[in-house]
């Protein structure tokens, strides 16, 4: 095997990898377990650290591709394909995901303003009225995903 295709077969085996991760990770959050993903984090950080390497001396050493076997560059083509597929996916469950939550957020601090802030009328002295026991409220929403 030549230096070339050892360099290909790397990249081939890593892409495979994380690919194979992240499908995992889809999984779960298709499965509504979110918090289960954790548990993928550092495998998944490993592998894109190495992926992002072994990519950048795969660029430094353009011509390693047109010197690999014609075998391998086409196998990595695939499995590039199958990659960018499956990140069109995770980007697209995420952001449903996240557009969910939100607007589940948003409903519920609509619901206490609701409650909390009613109609306000006039009462028989022209004065506003004002009903008892309305409570502030907070919420927060961490936008990091």
């Amino acid at each position: 095997m030549s230096e070339e295709d050892g360099l290909v077969d790397r990249v081939i085996t890593i892409t495979e990898n994380l690919t194979d991760v992240i499908q995992q990770e889809n999984a779960l959050l298709k499965e509504r377990r979110p918090s289960e993903t954790t548990k993928l984090q550092a495998e998944k950080a490993k592998l894109t650290a190495s992926y992002d390497q072994e990519l950048q001396t795969l660029r430094r050493q353009a011509q390693a591709v047109k010197k690999a076997r014609p075998q391998a560059v086409e196998r990595l083509r695939a499995v590039t394909d199958r990659f960018q597929e499956t990140l069109a996916a995770h980007v697209r469950l995420v952001t449903t995901l996240k557009t969910v939550t939100e607007n589940v957020i948003k409903s519920i601090s609509d619901e206490v303003d609701r409650r909390n802030n009613p109609v306000q009328t006039y009462g028989h002295n022209a004065a506003i009225r004002r009903p008892a026991g309305a409570v502030t409220t907070s919420l927060s929403l961490n936008r990091t995903i």
